[in-house]
């Protein structure tokens, strides 16, 4: 595969990263849903933040996106 990192983790944006190859993978078996984008605490967002405006966005909390954390918690997946 030659796709671009997608360092912003937005799934409107193009490239990949974990989190959406994972998804595109398994689309057609409906396992993972977006959710809400969180950023954690206050001193979390303030480092969320700061990247985004590195990368030339704003913090798009709230926004449709994925997770590290959606995928530890889905119960379809077994952990080896």
């Amino acid at each position: 595969m030659s796709f671009p990192y997608n360092n912003s983790f937005l799934q409107s944006n193009k490239g990949l990263y974990y989190y959406k190859l994972i998804n595109e993978i398994f689309k057609d078996y409906h396992i993972f849903k977006l959710s809400p984008l969180r950023f954690g605490s206050n001193k979390q967002i303030k480092y969320w933040k700061k990247y985004y405006k590195k990368i030339g966005l704003s913090l798009l909390q709230y926004e449709l996106g994925s997770s590290h954390n959606l995928l530890a918690g889905n119960d379809k997946l077994k952990f080896v």
